[in-house]
Formats: structure tokens, sequence, C-alpha cells
């Protein structure tokens, strides 16, 4: 493993959440896009940076399927990476069973629960809104004399 390579991939990983992203795609072989965001409390397009993040050091592969991306993990680029971190000793890849994620078939399946607060700014802008009705204003106006 060539030294830029090393590097990018120790920053991919340096981030809690990519971290806990590979682990996430590790334990289930491969994941739609969609899945991984199922799995974490973070906007959609914040989840894409991580993923694109992780994509670029070579850390996961994006597969396209229909209209969806199944990510997988790079085993032998990781098996390297730990390799040079225990330095040079022989790593022993762990055994995962071989399930398939299959990409869901229609509609958005995001839990409510996983999904961020809205910004007190945005639930106002959501907030129901009265009809337009014309306020009863007294005036100390005089009515305008005919003529002038």
């Amino acid at each position: 493993m060539r030294e830029a390579e090393f590097i990018k991939v120790a920053k991919a990983l340096a981030d809690p959440t990519r971290a806990r992203m590979l682990e996430e795609v590790r334990s289930r072989t491969e994941m739609t896009c969609g899945d991984v965001c199922n799995c974490f409390p973070k906007s959609q397009p914040t989840m894409s940076h991580h993923i694109k993040c992780l994509a670029d050091s070579g850390v996961i592969t994006c597969r396209k399927e229909g209209q969806f991306h199944v990510l997988t993990v790079n085993e032998p680029l990781l098996l390297a990476f730990a390799e040079r971190i225990v330095g040079g000793a022989q790593v022993r890849p762990v055994l995962r069973s071989s399930a398939k994620v299959t990409p869901p078939q229609q509609g958005n399946t995001r839990q409510a629960a996983t999904r961020r607060p809205a910004s007190p700014r945005a639930a106002a802008s959501k907030a129901p809104t009265t009809p337009n009705i014309k306020p009863n204003i007294k005036t100390n106006m005089k009515p305008a004399k005919p003529g002038k």
C-alpha cells in the first residue's frame, strides 16, 4: 500500500460516522445508500458526503443496480491498511455471512424516529396560516368633503 493511499484511507476512517458506516456495511456484506441513511440520524446530503469520502478513498465500492447504489467494503484494501498499521504482521480477515441485501421495492422507508428534528425556522414556516382577514381599525380621520 502506497503512502498516499494509506493517508486517504486513514483520513476517511478518522471520522466517527464514517467508521461506523464502514462497520455497518461490513456487517451486512452490502447495503444500498438508502439502507445506510436509515441507520444513522443524519440528513441524506450529509450521508451522501460520507459515502463519497469512503468511496473516494477506496474503502467501499459502489455499483449501480437499477436506481439503487449498492455499497460493499473493499476487503483487500482494508486488510492491507490493517497490516500496515500493525507493522507488517499478518492480519486474519474476519469471516462474515454472505447474506445479500435486496434493494427496497418502492417508497421512502426512512423511519420518522431517525430524522433530525426540524429547525424552529422550518417549523414556523410550516405552521398553519389563517386566511387573510382585514382588521377592524377605527380611525380618527374625517370623511373627505365633496368638491375639494
